[in-house]
């Protein structure tokens, strides 16, 4: 058995992060001296790759993203598993020019591509999000609370500037941030 003591005061913090507008989190960041945690805006191949797959989502079919060779292009292909080999069919391609636009074959798809690229350059993933929350824990002298992480103790210290990042990360997207404050029990009290 793996025991542990909670402290007597502060609070046991958890997450469910998700996509969240990195604007907003700028503003409810920024008075708290917090900005250094936050990336600057998303751009590159990576953020080709999900905006292509927000723009062409599996809908039931084996949908996939691949590199392509040698470039900064994109495919996105159907899967089609066989017996004994598979297949794939290219539905679209799209390159990240050295300038930062999009090329896409077809083309008629470009814009609805580029739309979703910006629009997401200014969004961080919840996977980003999460771990944003985590770095301000532990600049707030947080612990985790067990190995894989996911549940964090937060010092009385840091509680009411946790709680200020918490609510600004909630009003910037659809994160939610849970505190449990810690109490004396019989164990502690002796």
């Amino acid at each position: 058995m793996i025991e542990n003591q909670a402290p007597v005061k502060g609070a046991v913090v958890y997450y469910t992060a998700r996509r969240t507008d990195l604007d907003k989190l700028r503003a409810g960041w920024a008075p708290l001296g917090y900005l250094n945690l936050l990336p600057d805006k998303r751009k590159g191949i990576q953020l080709l790759r999900d905006a292509l797959m927000a723009e062409f989502p599996s809908n039931g079919n084996q949908r996939l993203v691949r590199k392509m060779a040698g470039s900064n292009a994109l495919a996105v292909v159907i899967e089609n598993k066989g017996q004994v080999t598979n297949r794939y069919s290219v539905i679209q391609s799209a390159k990240l020019e050295k300038d930062g636009t999009i090329t896409s074959d077809p083309p008629v798809s470009r814009a609805a591509i580029t739309s979703r690229y910006d629009g997401m350059a200014k969004t961080l993933p919840g996977g980003v999000m999460g771990s944003l929350l985590i770095k301000a824990i532990h600049k707030l002298d947080g612990t985790t609370l067990r190995p894989t992480g996911g549940i964090y103790w937060i010092p009385p210290e840091g509680l009411e500037t946790f709680r200020l990042l918490a609510e600004a990360a909630e009003e910037a997207g659809g994160s939610t941030v849970y505190v449990m404050a810690t109490q004396f029990d019989d164990k502690t009290a002796e």
